[in-house]
C-alpha cells in the first residue's frame, strides 16, 4: 500500500513538472534502460552572440579603389585597401567583433565611381561584444560618430552616410529583386567621327529600349555565358566638342553600361552607336560614373534601439511571471510532500 501511494505520489510531481507533454516523457522514461557509459566523454561549449547589422550608403570619389578586397588563392588583399574593408574595419574595432561581411547593393567597376546619395550595403557583425550603445534611444547619435570617423580618413575615397541597425530580415532587402531595381549613370563617351548636331535628339526619342547583351567578356573568367535582356529606360546627352559628349542614362540593374556604349565586339544590341546610326566601334566610353542606386534605404523602421528596449523589458516581465509561477508550485509541491508524509503516519498507525 505504501509503495503504491509513493508512486502516485511520483507521477503527480511527473505530471505537474512536464504539463501537457508528462505522459509522452513517462512513456520514454518508463521504457528506457539507463547503462553506465563505457568511454569518457568529451565536449566543448562555444558561446556565440546572434549577429547585428549595421546599414548604411557609401560614396567612393576614387578610381582606383576596389569595392571588395582583391587576394590571391584565397589570401585577403592588403588591409584597408577596398571600400568593404575601410567601412568593416572601423566597425568591427568599435563593437568587438570577430569578424564580419560586407554585404552591398550591386557593384561597382574599380574604376567607376560611386556619387550622389551613395550605394546602399549592410556589413553583418558576428560575436560582437560591446553592442550596449544600440540599446539606448542615443543609438543615431553613436553611429554617425562611428559614420564621422569612417570619413576622417584622410585619403578622403570613401564617404558613408544614414547609418542605421537593421535586423536580419531587413538586410536581405538588399538581395530582393535585384532585376527590378534602377541606376543612373554619367558617361564621358568619345565619338571617332564629328558628331552631327541632332544626334541628341535622337538619342532621346529611341527610349526606352529594350537591350540584348551577352555576358562582358571583361567578367565572363568569373560568370557564365548568358544572353541578358535588359532595359534602358532614358537618355539625355551633352555635346562637349566636336568628338566628345557627356551621356546620363537609367538603365535596369545589371545593365553592363560600358558594353552599351562600345558594343564588346557587337556583343550588345543594339549599343549606343546603333542608336545614333553609326558604325560599331564607333563610340568608345572614357569615364563612369554611378549617379544613384533607387532603392529606399535604410529602411524606415530603423527604430531597432527602441524595439531592443521593448524587447528587453517584455523578456523581464515574462522572467517575473515565471518565477511566481515557480514559487506557488515550489509551494503546492512542499505541502504536497506534507500532507502525504502525515498520510503515511494514518496508514502505518
Amino acid at each position: 500500500m505504501l509503495v503504491l501511494h509513493s508512486l502516485f505520489l511520483s507521477l503527480i510531481i511527473f505530471f505537474i513538472n512536464f504539463g501537457n507533454n508528462s505522459l509522452i516523457f513517462f512513456f520514454i522514461f518508463w521504457n528506457y534502460k539507463m547503462l553506465s557509459p563505457t568511454k569518457r566523454c568529451k565536449f566543448t561549449i562555444s558561446i556565440e552572440r546572434d549577429p547585428i547589422f549595421i546599414a548604411g550608403r557609401y560614396c567612393k570619389f576614387s578610381r582606383n579603389l576596389p569595392q571588395s578586397a582583391w587576394g590571391f588563392d584565397g589570401e585577403n588583399g592588403q588591409n584597408g585597401g577596398s571600400v568593404g574593408e575601410r567601412i568593416s574595419n572601423v566597425l568591427v574595432k568599435h563593437f568587438g567583433a570577430n569578424s564580419s561581411r560586407f554585404t552591398p547593393s550591386g557593384r561597382e567597376d574599380v574604376d567607376v565611381r560611386m556619387l550622389g546619395t551613395g550605394r546602399p550595403f549592410v556589413v553583418q557583425l558576428l560575436n560582437a561584444r560591446r553592442t550596449s550603445c544600440l540599446n539606448y534611444k542615443n543609438s543615431t547619435e553613436k553611429l554617425q560618430e562611428l559614420a564621422n570617423e569612417i570619413n576622417s580618413d584622410s585619403r578622403k575615397e570613401v564617404v558613408v552616410n544614414s547609418l542605421a541597425q537593421v535586423n536580419a530580415k531587413q538586410a536581405l532587402i538588399l538581395n530582393v529583386g535585384l532585376e527590378e531595381k534602377r541606376k543612373v549613370y554619367s558617361a564621358l563617351c568619345y565619338s571617332k567621327i564629328p558628331l552631327k548636331d541632332d544626334f541628341i535628339e535622337k538619342l532621346s526619342s529611341k527610349c526606352p529600349v529594350e537591350i540584348l547583351q551577352k555576358t562582358a567578356i571583361r567578367v565572363l573568367k568569373r560568370r557564365p555565358l548568358l544572353d541578358r535582356q535588359r532595359t534602358i529606360f532614358w537618355m539625355k546627352a551633352q555635346k562637349v566638342d566636336s568628338f566628345h559628349f557627356q551621356l546620363r542614362l537609367q538603365t535596369q540593374a545589371g545593365t553592363y553600361v560600358k558594353e552599351f556604349v562600345h558594343s564588346d565586339f557587337g556583343r550588345t544590341r543594339p549599343s549606343l552607336a546603333e542608336l545614333m546610326d553609326l558604325e560599331l566601334g564607333t563610340v568608345d566610353i572614357l569615364r563612369l560614373d554611378v549617379l544613384s542606386v533607387e532603392l529606399e534605404w535604410p529602411p524606415l523602421t530603423p527604430t531597432i534601439a527602441l524595439q531592443n528596449v521593448k524587447e528587453k523589458k517584455e523578456k523581464e516581465e515574462l522572467f517575473k511571471i515565471k518565477k511566481i509561477c515557480f514559487f506557488y508550485k515550489f509551494i503546492f509541491v512542499f505541502k504536497f510532500f506534507k500532507l502525504n508524509k502525515l498520510l503515511v503516519k494514518i496508514i502505518v498507525n
